[in-house]
């Protein structure tokens, strides 16, 4: 799938659910869901703002969000985080395609010694992203759905 049509699918996003899931059964699972609001900065950038509530195991508000940007990407596209403001984003990953539906990253990104490793699939009806997280401090698997 192009870069032209993977925008075109991200700008159409309303809606994400989130599942965390804890492998080592420290914390069990976590649920949330909310809403999505699409921001385009550029022909080839899309800014995701996530802001939901925790189902399970509480009831707290959380936000955050994505830019994806497929400037300079030939063959794929690299994802930012923006909790410090869509002016302030952090590098996550850069991932290539493994086929037309499914990109996964080059390297892991490392915070401190944990180590995140994300692939991201165009399904149908949604785009899931999801990511592995292992490391010392967490050893985790997190799944966001965006519909």
């Amino acid at each position: 799938m192009n870069a032209l049509l993977l925008l075109k699918r991200l700008a159409g996003l309303l809606q994400f659910t989130v599942h965390v899931e804890f492998p080592d059964d420290l914390g069990g699972s976590h649920y949330g869901e909310g809403l999505t609001t699409v921001r385009s900065e550029s022909a080839a950038e899309v800014i995701l703002f996530d802001c939901g509530r925790w189902s399970r195991p509480t009831h707290l508000r959380f936000s955050g969000g994505y830019r994806w940007n497929f400037a300079n990407a030939v063959d794929g596209f690299k994802i930012d985080h923006i909790r410090h403001g869509a002016d302030n984003p952090v590098f996550l990953a850069a991932l290539v395609p493994v086929n037309p539906f499914l990109y996964k990253n080059l390297e892991s990104y490392h915070c401190e010694a944990d180590s995140y490793d994300v692939e991201v699939r165009f399904m149908e009806e949604e785009v899931v992203m999801q990511w592995s997280i292992r490391g010392p401090r967490k050893n985790q698997n997190l799944c966001i759905r965006y519909r």
